[in-house]
């Protein structure tokens, strides 16, 4: 075996130095002519390391040939400062290596430097950030361990406070949806058809602190799967341009609070309880839930043109732009059991991202009910019972 190394190294300055001499021979300035040789002799070195590594299996073989090939050929590029500098770098870290087949692919690399720097060509198209990512695979494996890991992160609130409550088939129409949302945003082959960001995001009342934990989840499970620390960089960097389309807009003191004495336009689609129907209807249920007395607990139902609404969400977004949600349930029901704080509220009705159920049959909600802007809901519960039932037209 030592004689098998020192005949690799020789093999190596031998075919080195059949650059060499034409190189000295040649004109000043004929550096064209020099490159094509020293091209076609590296090309000659890798071609018998590989041979040496693959069919012999002689690792140190070939680590000692691709050595003695540039140890050969570093003085003859002393036009090319940084590129020797390069090679010095490059073989102090092959050395420090424990393993003699890492070392050989680490001066592979650095023989194949050499090439791509006089020969532009040979040099491989850059990856895109999908491809350093690990492709559909590496992808998949990244959103699956994000989720997992802001899903219990009450920093996060990933389900809104159980207000998106994923089934097994949601959770793998999210993750499908989100793989191929990196996808079209690094490069990747698969074409994301969902709606935008802000269509996704709205009405979720997200604050900056959340966004930024998840951000931070994002960066650890990177850094776990052996993302580059640019790439990671380059990630967060997308995700942060998404910041202004996910994060709810602070609410602008002095122009959003609700005034008492003027109603909102389109007066006829406003619902407001009948004070009398109030003291009669039941009083809401509390299974598992105790009432606060010094809440308003809220009751009622959400229909669409006299049918029940079988989907979605009734938010509640006070002067302060602070939203509480309830779910609606498949009867039109919906129930603020615990209680919200008595205040002048703004109503929206919101659908919601998860797909309907097999079988399930969803009637569009009209759009103007999904905003605060245009929904015409008004509601000022008291404490204690409330009724309160949505007609949308």
């Amino acid at each position: 075996m030592r004689t098998g190394k020192w005949l690799a190294w020789l093999l190596a300055c031998a075919v080195c130095l059949a650059v060499a001499a034409p190189a000295q021979a040649q004109p000043a300035g004929d550096d064209k002519a020099f490159e094509k040789s020293l091209d076609a002799a590296l090309r000659d070195v890798i071609n018998q390391g590989a041979a040496i590594f693959n069919q012999q299996g002689d690792y140190a073989g070939c680590y000692r040939l691709y050595q003695g090939a540039l140890l050969t050929v570093r003085p003859l590029l002393y036009k090319n400062v940084e590129l020797q500098a390069f090679i010095d770098r490059g073989m102090a870290d092959a050395g420090a290596m424990a393993r003699v087949d890492e070392r050989a692919h680490a001066l592979r690399k650095v023989l194949d430097e050499i090439r791509y720097t006089f020969n532009a060509s040979l040099r491989p198209a850059a990856k895109t950030l999908w491809e350093r990512l690990g492709g559909e695979k590496g992808v998949e494996k990244v959103i699956a361990e994000l989720i997992e890991a802001a899903g219990t992160d009450p920093r996060v609130n990933f389900d809104r406070g159980g207000k998106y409550a994923f089934n097994k088939t949601q959770l793998r129409i999210l993750q499908k949806g989100l793989v191929e949302f990196v996808s079209a945003a690094t490069g990747g082959p698969l074409k994301y058809t969902g709606p935008s960001m802000k269509e996704v995001h709205r009405g979720m009342g997200i604050t900056g602190d959340e966004f930024d934990a998840l951000a931070g989840h994002l960066k650890k499970v990177l850094e776990k799967n052996g993302v580059k620390s640019e790439d990671v960089e380059a990630v967060l960097k997308g995700v942060g341009s998404t910041r202004s389309d996910i994060v709810a807009p602070e609410p602008k003191k002095g122009i959003d609070k609700i005034d008492e004495k003027k109603d909102f336009k389109d007066d006829k689609k406003e619902v407001l309880p009948d004070p009398k129907k109030q003291i009669e209807e039941k009083k809401p249920e509390t299974k598992g839930v105790k009432a606060n007395p010094n809440m308003a607990q809220i009751t009622g139902k959400v229909t669409l043109k006299g049918k029940p609404l079988n989907y979605g969400f009734v938010t509640f977004i006070d002067a302060d732009g602070r939203s509480f949600s309830a779910n609606i349930t498949s009867n039109g029901d919906f129930a603020f059991r615990a209680g919200i704080p008595p205040a002048n509220y703004v109503v929206i009705v919101e659908g919601t991202t998860s797909p309907p159920e097999p079988g399930e049959i969803r009637a569009a909600i009209p759009q103007q009910y999904q905003s605060a802007a245009t929904s015409g809901l008004r509601f000022s519960p008291k404490k204690g019972a409330n009724a309160f039932n949505i007609d949308l037209k």
